[in-house]
């Protein structure tokens, strides 16, 4: 693949280079430490509440999702022992049949922290992911993922905590835990709980637009999100402004790997200027390379690829656009991921599985229908 050097992913890579070439260790502090540490701040929280979710606005479009959320909260209840008999959670229990929930989380004020607890069983894989309503990232919480037995799911050495999908190692009480920067706080954000039935793999669900006819499904690998969490590729180069991110979630998927982030992104537009030049290879002055036509589901997309490589981070694109009923529709998948080379020699990073990456990918674009 051609390397093209993106001015402003340089920039960028630059300014971030320093604090993302090699990751900072974590205080992996015993649970019960950390939770004791918490008592006054989360007796003082009121719970969350959790509302049937409005359309999620996500750039200037509209996202629905179906929802088995109901329109009141529980009453709030203690953790048990062995953590703490004192510390307060908000439990969260599905509806009947239901398997994943999005919660509205209100404001934490600076420093402080809530959190939420449910029970499920070993073997079922949970995820537990944030985004801003508001189409933005700023400001999510950090997140510890702990079982009442006193095990950490998240975070995990070496890596902070903004997402976590794995399989649970025991049947208990789980805690999702939130703290806010002491400095900033955290604005309120949506978080969104899955646990699959037990025995399944994976469950989906449907992105809409209506007013465009986007029409996409996607698994619990993949989460919406408001912005970018990856500095190094929140610039990509879009023709059109994203009206979805999903981002990849998947925790096994970055374990000992060098990748970064993935994200797939889906734009959509009747601009007649954008569509006229929809299909265009240099349209910012930066050529991109022609891969050429590929029909998914159907539709006949044209493909080219763009990439950029600064301080041994390599940012790729795989853009896919195509003109349709006076729409220009654009799929793009980024992946980013930090060259071995920049990792301690004890530090046992491998190369990602690109193939694995890109199938994750195709599976959901291979979903893209215009209703």
């Amino acid at each position: 693949m051609k390397k093209i050097i993106l001015t402003l992913v340089m920039i960028l890579l630059t300014v971030a280079c320093s604090s993302n070439a090699t990751d900072q260790q974590l205080n992996e502090n015993d649970p019960r430490t950390f939770l004791a540490g918490t008592i006054e701040a989360l007796s003082q929280q009121p719970p969350a509440t959790i509302t049937q979710p409005s359309p999620i606005v996500l750039g200037t479009e509209v996202v629905t999702l179906t929802s088995t959320a109901p329109s009141a909260f529980p009453t709030t209840l203690p953790i048990p022992t062995p953590l703490s008999s004192d510390i307060f959670s908000s439990p969260i229990q599905f509806d009947a049949n239901g398997t994943y929930k999005d919660i509205l989380v209100d404001d934490i004020p600076a420093g402080g922290t809530k959190a939420f607890s449910i029970n499920a069983m070993k073997g079922q894989i949970m995820s537990v992911s944030t985004w801003r309503q508001d189409g933005t990232e700023n400001y999510l919480p950090q997140i510890r993922i702990l079982g009442v037995s006193g095990s950490t799911l998240c975070p995990t050495a070496n890596r902070q905590c903004l997402f976590w999908r794995g399989v649970l190692p025991s049947t208990q009480n789980y805690f999702v835990i939130f703290t806010a920067d002491p400095n900033w706080g955290a604005a309120g954000f949506m978080m969104r709980v899955a646990v699959n039935a037990p025995g399944t793999d994976r469950q989906y669900f449907q992105y809409r637009n209506k007013t465009t006819g986007v029409l996409l499904t996607y698994n619990d690998a993949f989460a919406p999100t408001g912005g970018f969490l990856d500095g190094y590729i929140s610039t990509g180069a879009y023709k059109i402004r994203p009206e979805l991110i999903l981002h990849l979630i998947d925790t096994k998927t970055f374990e000992n790997t060098n990748l970064s982030a993935v994200y797939l992104t889906i734009g959509s537009t009747k601009d007649a200027q954008v569509v006229s030049a929809c299909l265009n290879t240099d349209w910012d002055g930066m050529a991109e390379q022609v891969v050429g036509k590929e029909v998914i589901n159907g539709y006949e997309f044209f493909h080219t690829e763009r990439d950029g490589i600064a301080s041994g981070h390599y940012g790729e694109q795989e853009n896919y656009r195509m003109v349709y009923g006076g729409f220009c529709y654009e799929v793009i998948y980024h992946i980013h991921s930090v060259n071995i080379g920049n990792f301690s020699p004890g530090a046992m990073v491998v190369e990602f599985d690109r193939k694995t990456i890109l199938q994750e990918l195709n599976e959901i674009f291979s979903s893209f229908r215009i209703d």
